[in-house]
């Protein structure tokens, strides 16, 4: 037997390439169909109605798919003709969808499927995944060749112009946008046509509400812990028949995908019912939810949506994903399901691909922060935020070293947050006191200029942020607020040796929070 991994290069680069956010969705679209629906229809004789997540049976006498995820997918051929046919079928297919930009590469090893403990799955899983990276190293990049570019290139993917619309006015793509707003406008259909069904009233139109350019939106990367170290120590727990091992491999694959898709849809749902309590029905059923689902796919997770939404979008789903291994019908055996989450806040006009990279790099940051500050007892969730006014920063730790740092032992930001007792400095929960203090004393007639300015004097420098604490004190002595102010003019917090600036993030934050968006300002930048 034969077992074949494949692997979609560059999905990232692909989803992200585009400055509208129609292409990033039709992207998203056309790179799950490349694996999850491509390989179900090609193996169609062996995956009965391309049900192969239900199969109970692995290998010649059913389904060949071991499992799909991750932008990989595992299968089983009886002989390396058969895995190279499929393989060739497989890379047309992904070459049309995608207009030869995404790259799928491949690699096989032989097994022996009714081997025992003479072949561990982990073994061959190494094996496996060797031979993918070597493969990954030797293939060399291919650049689609759609037509030559005598007359003009598209700008964002330097790819030619060949592909024609036209609508009211004519339109030129390179072949690869061009499919990219054909899957943007399928999907607006099947959203249109599900409005009187769906619980959720998502919007069909985003860019079109910000079209000065200065309100923000956020882009939000989840991504599990531990998941290769989970899998790895399930795989060297398993025992009998190679296929029988595959087939549990696969069922633990399936069911963290299923885990981590209710999650998100349960989520979704709650943040809509949140949001429609400050947002007017008239503006819901005229605008639609602003919300984009970009990438699921196992316990990776991308969406973008309002600047609003996306802190609480992001405290629900990791609590949400939390509680679920307390849930008998959820559990996972030999999985602790954590995660840490990458806010970027940028302004609609943002490179959506760089905007992608600042929230991956938020979410590694947040992880590497985490294990730092909790050891490697056990995973936690985590949360990590940057709005980005202007420039862009992938690299977390030296913008904040250059921006949030004031000398080399007093930091702006505290963040990220982990999700864990309150006696924790770090604890997310202590984030959300602070959070809820500055809410309460917005309801209750604060000014909100003074909180924006205690943001900037923290900016300014530790003498700036210690006086214009003191000023805030002062002039609330004897009024309504002058319990508030004397707690806020404790403007600096020692931890771990550290000093850190103690509400700078709480301020940081605060025209993003869904709490106070009926006195949230379009122009965030014009007081900062």
């Amino acid at each position: 037997m034969i077992l074949t991994i494949y692997d979609l290069s560059g999905i990232q680069s692909f989803i992200f390439s585009n400055s509208k956010l129609k292409t990033t969705v039709g992207a998203s679209e056309i790179v799950h169909k490349c694996l999850f629906e491509n390989i179900p229809e090609l193996d169609k004789l062996n995956c009965k109605d391309g049900d192969w997540k239900n199969e109970k049976t692995l290998g010649s006498s059913g389904t060949r798919i071991v499992y799909i995820g991750g932008g990989n997918a595992v299968m089983m051929f009886n002989s390396k003709e058969e895995s190279d046919k499929f393989t060739e079928e497989l890379a047309k297919k992904i070459i049309t969808d995608t207009g030869g930009t995404l790259r799928l590469i491949s690699a096989t090893v032989e097994i022996n499927e009714e081997a025992k403990d003479t072949e561990k799955l982990s073994e061959v899983w190494k094996k496996l995944y060797d031979e993918l990276d070597k493969n990954k190293k030797n293939t060399a990049y291919s650049v689609p060749f759609g037509g030559f570019s005598l007359n003009a290139q598209d700008n964002e993917t330097f790819e030619p112009i060949i592909m024609v619309e036209d609508g009211e006015n004519i339109k030129y793509f390179p072949r690869s946008k061009y499919l990219k707003l054909k899957a943007y406008k399928k999907l607006i259909k099947e959203i249109e046509g599900n409005k009187k069904s769906d619980d959720v009233h998502f919007s069909t139109e985003f860019e079109k509400f910000h079209k000065d350019g200065k309100n923000f939106i956020a882009v939000i990367h989840i991504d599990g812990n531990t998941m290769g170290k989970a899998i790895r120590a399930y795989n060297e727990s398993l025992t009998g028949k190679l296929s029988d091992c595959l087939f549990k491999l696969r069922q633990m694959s399936v069911k963290i995908s299923a885990l981590y898709n209710s999650v998100l849809d349960e989520t979704i749902a709650e943040i809509y019912e949140k949001y429609k309590e400050t947002h007017k029905q008239q503006e819901i059923e005229k605008n639609g939810f602003l919300f984009r689902k970009i990438i699921s796919d196992g316990d990776d997770i991308t969406v973008i949506c309002a600047a609003e939404l996306a802190l609480d979008f992001s405290e629900m789903f990791l609590t949400k994903l939390e509680k679920s291994a307390e849930d008998e019908s959820k559990k996972i055996e030999n999985y602790t399901p954590t995660a840490a989450a990458g806010i970027a806040f940028v302004g609609i006009k943002f490179p959506y691909y760089d905007a992608y990279n600042i929230a991956e790099a938020l979410v590694k940051n947040a992880k590497k922060k985490t294990l730092e500050r909790m050891g490697d007892e056990k995973p936690y969730s985590s949360i990590d935020w940057q709005i980005m006014y202007g420039g862009i920063a992938e690299d977390i730790a030296e913008f904040r070293r250059e921006n949030y740092q004031l000398d080399d032992n007093t930091f702006l930001n505290i963040r990220p947050y982990i999700f864990t007792k309150p006696e924790n400095p770090y604890a997310y929960e202590l984030f959300i006191e602070k959070k809820d203090k500055i809410n309460a004393l917005l309801e209750k007639g604060f000014s909100r200029g003074k909180l924006k300015k205690l943001r900037n004097a923290y900016g300014m420098g530790f003498d700036s942020a210690e006086n214009y604490g003191e000023f805030i004190k002062s002039r609330e002595q004897g009024g309504k607020f002058e319990k508030q102010a004397e707690e806020l003019s404790e403007v600096f917090q020692k931890t771990d040796g550290k000093t850190y600036a103690k509400w700078f993030d709480v301020l940081d934050i605060m025209d993003f929070d869904i709490a106070t968006q009926e006195e949230k300002v379009n122009d965030v930048s014009a007081e900062n």
